[in-house]
């Protein structure tokens, strides 16, 4: 009895590493796992197994699945999405899921501040002349932030450019724009290539009036 119910009962047993091992997951009953962009794990089909085991992942640009040994074979996480892990044996199957994040917290994005204001236009409302900041909140493990910052220029369709930085402020100086616009996200490198989290909300700036577009 012992003997059929050992080949009856089959689990994956997980274990994810990035560098260092880190303790062993417990598995779920819905064999469902969850890794970080850049991270390791090993799946083992324990059991009574019966010929060659063969592996297959169903979505290979998200994750790459390497046969290591008889039973055991690594997932890479490669970046954000789910895929799903089969293992063939002796004519069964068996599958498990896995959900990929990256593992990247999403900043608070603070409204803007004006730091500077040019003694010829004063006036906060007016756009002449002023440098607006706007600052954000730390991410726990990130090497730097991503600023997307939009402008505008009365009615005109809104244009976007791109920054990366190292410290949580972004500062702005529009004299001929009447709104310009922001958001944020953190990225950490993962293997040499950057890794985002999402972005954060987004913070507008409009002027009463513009200067000359």
């Amino acid at each position: 009895m012992k003997s059929k119910w050992k080949m009856l009962i089959w689990i994956f047993s997980v274990l994810v590493f990035t560098g260092a091992f880190s303790p062993k997951w417990k598995v779920d009953a819905a064999s469902t796992y969850v890794m970080n962009v850049g991270e390791k794990m090993n799946l083992r089909l324990t059991g009574t197994v019966k010929g060659t085991v063969q592996w297959k992942i169903s979505n290979k640009s998200v994750a790459r699945l390497s046969p290591k040994g008889k039973r055991t074979a690594v997932v890479m996480a490669k970046k954000e999405g789910n895929v799903r892990v089969t293992a063939k044996a002796g004519g069964r199957a068996w599958n498990c899921r896995v959900r990929i994040k990256s593992g990247i917290g999403t900043p608070k994005l603070r409204d803007w501040v004006r730091t500077y204001a040019s003694w010829l236009d004063p006036n906060p409302f007016h756009g002449d002349g002023q440098t607006w900041t706007a600052t954000w909140s730390a991410v726990k493990g990130a090497d730097g932030y991503q600023v997307e910052i939009g402008e505008k220029c009365f009615g005109d369709k809104w244009g976007y450019y791109k920054r990366y930085m190292t410290k949580r402020t972004v500062s702005v100086g529009f004299s001929d724009m009447d709104a310009f616009r922001a958001r944020v996200r953190a990225y950490k490198s993962v293997r040499g290539k950057k890794v985002f989290g999402k972005w954060s909300n987004t913070v507008i700036k409009k002027w009463e009036n513009g200067g000359y577009c």
